[in-house]
């Protein structure tokens, strides 16, 4: 038997909610180029600049240290921390 198209979107009003919008996952919509794109690149530059294994333990690193501090109160400016880390 033949699935329907879309039968597994909820119809609020005249909308149709895909599936993970529906869900208890806590998700949002945000933007590839102002979000993730930045991150990438500075990733792919902190490779190119030191190397694959150091990169990773630097990037590794960094994100410990950000994890780590997010429940601080200081404001950090991360991307300028991890020329302090190395």
């Amino acid at each position: 038997m033949k699935k329907k198209i879309l039968q597994d979107h909820s119809k609020i009003g005249k909308r149709l909610v895909p599936p993970l919008k529906s869900s208890n996952i806590p998700l949002r919509e945000g933007d590839y180029t102002k979000e993730i794109l930045p991150e990438i690149i500075w990733i792919g530059l902190i490779h190119e600049k030191i190397g694959l294994k150091r990169g990773i333990e630097l990037v590794y690193r960094f994100v410990s240290f950000v994890k780590e501090s997010r429940g601080e109160k200081n404001t950090l400016i991360f991307p300028l921390l991890a020329i302090c880390i190395n």
